[in-house]
């Protein structure tokens, strides 16, 4: 006999039968009766359990209402046979088997009392309901006839199979006790197929040895104190109560690296010092390092700043006469720095900044008091403009006064205004509203080489729990001498320390302060090839996103009135693109007499009152105890910033769009075609919360070629095409699709310019004028279409203080975070692997142990000992090898996964590691109407061609066999820099363009072929498509239109051996969509690639304005718009009598189009004319068309 009964003191069924029940049942009026009947229940046979089962639905009976009787006696059966199995096992899962004594009897017999006294003023046995056809039912069964269950499996997995018999002692499952040790192992702790086959290596490797194998992981954690560690220091910190658990302390030691250990390392370490930059700044037209940046140029701390000419010492800040170019005329300017014109050059040239005279100020500002000034003070304006003179045109000094400095005794000349540009105006604004030069001189030692590092730091908060509320304070530091390809690895990441949940910054980093003013100092160290340097260096720039970086400048958070960083613009004024971010920039100088005015200020109220004034903090933040600029040198991110408004652009697109909207949308996403290289992103519309930052930057590309194929302006709300139809002022409804289209189409070329590198500056081009016209255009787009919702966010003023960091620091790639917010996912990952107790500590150790392996695999030294290639010796070890491929602080990397042919001959030196991926079986090739076997009707005559030119192999083709994989894999070595390059079925590559060395050619990879030679070396080809220009642009997105070659057409190869390729491919190219495209699924005769109506839209570019307005107006029918220069739209569509025409545009290409233009008056009228009558001439044409 078994007795059950309840071991929880409480416990009743209320939990137990509420779902049964619905929300409205009143669970008191019945539950306390089952509970009742169920609270001793001896079960000791089959017959008594029936019993049971009988008895407790005769309660059930009998304690109901007489209304309710009736229902629960039809109810009865079903309600005995479908849940009365059920309410045993709630009964057994919540019973605990043990003997009950006397106390525990009379404590529920209590309980029973308290809840039939509970339950005496309510009705008995009944409850209300909210339904008044089911107020009488108790118990409802989900149960229908007419539902369907048939189904039928589709798959059966872990059947029993068929597997060999061993016979071992392990027999019949293992073949030994190895396996069946590693099986059991592998399964118990889920090892990944990574971290079991470095184990095998390591096992099978000849060197190991089982018996030296320790038995204590702790013995083998101790190992780590034999290498050259770089020291892990610790200091007391203060933490916020507010902010952690009441079990947390009030101090906790922050762990921290010095900046110094960090320098030393990199000088000792054979493979990094001898790619660091230490120069002037440079002055190229190609511009992608730091050193190309104006920050770089104009500091003493990075680049130089005094240049000898004979006996004359000329530093930057002094102000010279000097020839222009052409010898032709003299010239006034400022020196702000010395730059070369390539990296290690020996030529020194002056970067200067041109002062002009009354006669060069631009007719808008002459005026007859600054001519009085010009004559009677001798008084000369200053300029934004820069430019490069040789140290050759430089006449003499010249001294003048800057009014916002102390007057010298003797000066040439004055200055007292400013002459810049804003929004294609020329202003002027005062002298005091500039960034003075940084002012800084060495104690360096003779004859030492001045070697100046640059420090990036970068601090962010991360949850170290993932969603938990936990967060770590990251701080790390980059070194700006090294290229940018260097720095986008993340090895290159250094940390300085983890900041403790609960601890302030400012207690955190103050050794790193300390340790950052003896480097601006300068000490003696050495370097990998024992020769003595004198080391310096400053802290160049401070990135962090929009929150921490306005604490690092010492302003208030962004939501705040001058909560900007940058400039002083009001929170009213954010959306206005006519704000002056140059009259009311931030100064570095006078924002400290702010800060000397809140710190002077009597009360704390008065501090704050000044504080909000200013739109600062109440105090400096601590970095500025280091020489550095706060507004110029903390940028704006543009990842961050470009990636919000992306996300807000999202979430208001797809807000406008109706249900069937949605559903168009997501059916075109699903089969649009993506690089492969991206991973498959969830729906955009339902899971766009769980998107990276980096996941909504990629749809921005894509979405404007979505748009266009699937929506049109029946898939939007009604109210949101009255609204843009009034706000943009349009003509109808029809053509609110296109306004949102180009909305995304200048959000998504803003994102391509600005993360574009190198930018290009020379005479006739600026990438950084574009760049600000780009960023012009997307405001006013963003503005002009969800103006309610963009008008107040700060990244949307964010974006025009982007050309200027762009110009600060080389390219905004430089400044962007993209690359170090992935950092923190190299810390997040190994928090469930430490003990949780001190995670700063643990991740910190972690780190060191890397750097330190990093170091000694790089050939770094070690000053306890001569020398060490036991690093290396690993390296080089093919049995070893896989312990160091796929990890971030290792070059190494090797795919494992390649099939059937893994050693693929390499015709050039520079092309290594090549591996081919996925085997093409017969079936595939035929569908694919591609040979496997050569013959002269197919690739024979090709193959023989570059056998003979490339391989230098002039004998018949014997092996006619070819192979065909769906990618291939393999490195590209540039100099010191190696690309590893992936190349799939599909993919468009760009190939470098022989007639011109800049430009480049585009093709499709139609098939990836391996041919093994007479020599038995198997060789990888490339069967393409070669992209060809139509001379046409897309009316979209002003992309040009590209045709692809077809197979049968032989005007270029197709063949093509492997080295053509010579770097990642950065082109995507979208099929230009049709009516006969659906589902993914394109048309096979259109060759053509991207959409454009460019004959169209040549004829209208060629019309003049006369010829726009003498034309008579016509009722049209929408289909384009264009919009010019001069601020015309012009509409291009059909006459309303054409409508039918229209449809069978693709059988008449003579139908005529009509062109109308419109433009609206001050008074708010359009004037409407159609131009002309325009006869496209296609040779291939379609309704869309």
């Amino acid at each position: 006999m078994v007795k059950i009964t309840y071991k929880k003191k409480d416990a009743n069924l209320r939990q137990v039968i509420r779902p049964k029940f619905g929300k409205n049942a009143n669970l008191r009026k019945n539950v306390h009766l089952f509970a009742k009947h169920a609270t001793n229940i001896v079960i000791t046979t089959q017959n008594d359990f029936n019993r049971y089962q009988y008895s407790l639905s005769q309660s059930f009976k009998t304690n109901s209402t007489s209304d309710e009787s009736h229902n629960l006696n039809l109810q009865y059966d079903n309600i005995l046979d479908n849940n009365i199995h059920n309410i045993t096992q709630i009964i057994n899962h919540n019973l605990s088997i043990s003997d009950i004594n006397e106390e525990n009897q009379e404590n529920r017999s209590d309980q029973e009392d308290e809840i039939n006294q509970e339950n005496e003023d309510q009705e008995n046995y009944s409850w209300e309901s909210d339904n008044e056809d089911q107020e009488n039912y108790f118990w409802e069964s989900d149960y229908e006839e007419d539902d369907d269950l048939s189904f039928e499996f589709k798959n059966q997995y872990d059947v029993l199979q068929n597997t060999p018999t061993y016979y071992g002692e392990t027999k019949p499952y293992f073949p030994n006790k190895t396996v069946m040790m590693m099986f059991i192992w592998y399964t118990k702790y889920m090892i990944g197929s990574h971290a079991y086959q470095d184990l095998a290596k390591i096992i099978r490797h000849p060197d190991f040895h089982a018996l030296d194998l320790p038995l204590s992981i702790t013995t083998l954690k101790q190992m780590r104190r034999g290498l050259p560690l770089m020291t892990l220091n610790s200091h007391n910190i203060k933490i916020n109560p507010k902010d952690t658990p009441s079990t947390s302390p009030f101090l906790k030691e922050g762990y921290t690296f010095s900046i110094i250990d960090h320098i030393e390392r990199l000088l000792n370490n054979p493979l990094i010092y001898p790619k660091l930059y230490f120069g002037p700044g440079v002055e190229t037209s190609e511009r992608s390092e730091l050193w190309h940046g104006q920050v770089w140029k104009e500091s003493p701390l990075f680049g130089e700043t005094e240049y000898r000419i004979g006996n004359v010492l000329y530093k930057a800040g002094d102000f010279v006469l000097y020839y222009t170019k052409e010898m032709t005329e003299q010239r006034l300017g400022q020196i702000n720095g010395i730059v070369i014109p390539k990296e290690n050059s020996k030529q020194h040239l002056l970067y200067i900044q041109k002062i002009i005279y009354y006669e060069d100020l631009p007719g808008n500002i002459k005026s007859f008091n600054r001519q009085n000034q010009s004559n009677n003070h001798n008084t000369v304006w200053l300029t934004e403009k820069r430019e490069i003179i040789s140290v050759d045109d430089i006449i003499t000094h010249v001294n003048i006064w800057l009014e916002d400095l102390p007057e010298p005794v003797n000066y040439d000349y004055r200055i007292k205004e400013i002459l810049y540009t804003h929004n294609n105006q020329q202003k002027i604004r005062q002298i005091q509203k500039r960034h003075r030069l940084p002012c800084y001189s060495f104690q360096k030692p003779p004859g030492l080489r001045h070697l100046k590092f640059f420090v990036d730091l970068y601090f962010d908060d991360f949850g170290a729990f993932g969603k938990s509320y936990h967060k770590l304070g990251g701080l790390y530091v980059q070194f700006g001498n090294m290229t940018l390809s260097m720095r986008q690895c993340l090895k290159n990441h250094f940390l300085i320390g983890l900041i403790p949940f609960g601890a302030k910054f400012t207690d955190f980093i103050k050794p790193f302060i300390c340790q950052m003013q003896k480097l601006q100092d300068g000490l003696i160290m050495y370097n990998c090839n024992g020769e003595e340097v004198f080391v310096s260096g400053g802290l160049g720039m401070c990135t962090a996103d929009l929150p921490q970086g306005n604490d690092i400048a010492g302003v208030r958070r962004h939501n705040a009135d001058r909560g900007c960083r940058s400039c002083e613009i009001t929170q009213e004024k954010i959306g206005d693109i006519n704000f002056d971010i140059y009259m009311n920039c931030r100064y570095c100088h006078i924002t400290d007499l702010q800060y000397q005015e809140i710190k002077h200020a009597i009360t704390r109220s008065a501090k704050k009152n000044l504080a909000k004034k200013y739109g600062l903090c109440l105090e400096k933040n601590i970095l500025d105890h280091l020489i550095r600029n706060r507004h110029v040198q903390t940028p704006q991110d543009p990842f961050h910033c470009l990636a919000g408004l992306v996300r807000r652009l999202l979430d208001e697109t797809f807000n406008s769009m109706n249900c069937e909207g949605h559903s168009e949308f997501i059916k075109e996403w699903r089969v649009f075609e993506v690089p492969s290289i991206w991973n498959r992103l969830q729906n955009p519309i339902t899971h766009r919360d769980s998107y990276w930052m980096n996941d909504s930057l990629r749809l921005a590309m894509i979405i404007p070629y979505i748009l266009t194929r699937a929506i049109n302006h029946r898939h939007y709300k009604a109210e949101v095409l009255t609204r843009i139809k009034n706000d943009c002022l349009l003509s109808s409804q029809v053509q609110v699709p296109g306004i949102i289209v180009n909305c995304w189409v200048k959000m998504a070329k803003a994102c391509k310019y600005v993360f574009k590198t190198p930018y290009v500056v020379n005479t006739d081009y600026n990438d950084y004028t574009i760049l600000r016209k780009i960023l012009e255009r997307a405001i006013v787009a963003l503005l002009k279409v969800f103006g309610t919702v963009f008008s107040k966010l700060p990244n949307i003023h964010a974006l025009r203080h982007l050309p200027d960091i762009a110009a600060n620091f080389g390219t905004l790639i430089n400044t962007s975070v993209s690359i170090k917010e992935a950092v923190h996912g190299l810390y997040k990952r190994f928090v469930p692997h430490t003990n949780k107790k001190d995670i700063s500590m643990d991740l910190s150790k972690r780190d060191n142990t890397l750097q330190t392996l990093r170091y000694l695999l790089d050939g770094g030294l070690d000053m306890r000992y001569n020398k060490i290639d036991l690093f290396a010796k690993i390296t080089y070890d093919e049995r070893l090898h896989n312990l160091l491929d796929n990890w971030y602080i290792s070059d190494i990397v090797e795919d494992n996964t390649a099939e059937s042919c893994s050693d693929i001959f390499s015709i050039h030196p520079d092309f290594q590691d090549i591996q081919v991926r996925g085997l093409w079986k017969l079936n595939k090739i035929r569908e694919q109407n591609l040979p496997s076997v050569l013959s002269a009707e197919n690739f024979l005559t090709d193959l023989t061609r570059i056998y003979i030119d490339i391989y230098q192999n002039s004998g018949a083709i014997i092996q006619r066999h070819v192979d065909y994989y769906s990618s291939i894999r393999f490195t590209v070595k540039n100099g010191d820099v190696y690309s590893n390059i992936t190349l799939r079925i599909g993919e468009a590559i760009d190939v470098e363009n022989v007639d011109d060395p800049n430009g480049r050619s585009y093709a499709l990879i139609r098939a990836i072929m391996i041919h093994q030679d007479d020599f038995r070396r198997n060789n990888p080809f490339l069967l393409i498509d070669w992209f060809y220009e139509k001379g046409s642009a897309d009316s979209v997105t002003g992309f040009p239109i590209y045709g692809l070659q077809e197979s049968d057409d032989h005007s270029w190869f197709h063949l093509y051996p492997l080295i053509i390729v010579d770097r990642k491919p950065k082109v995507h190219f979208v099929h230009k969509c049709t009516a006969r495209c659906s589902n993914g699924s394109h048309d096979k005769n259109n060759e053509e690639w991207q959409t454009g109506n460019t004959p169209i839209r040549d004829y209208i570019d060629n019309l003049s304005n006369k010829d726009l307005r003498s034309l008579e107006k016509k009722n049209i029918m929408f289909m384009d718009q264009i919009t010019t220069d001069a601020g015309w739209s012009i509409f291009i569509g059909m006459g309303r009598s054409k409508t039918q025409q229209l449809k069978q545009l693709h059988r008449k290409n003579t139908e005529g189009i009509d062109i109308t233009l419109e433009q609206s008056t001050e008074d708010g009228d359009f004037w409407k004319n159609v131009i002309t009558r325009y006869t496209p001439r296609y040779n291939k044409t379609d309704a869309r068309t």
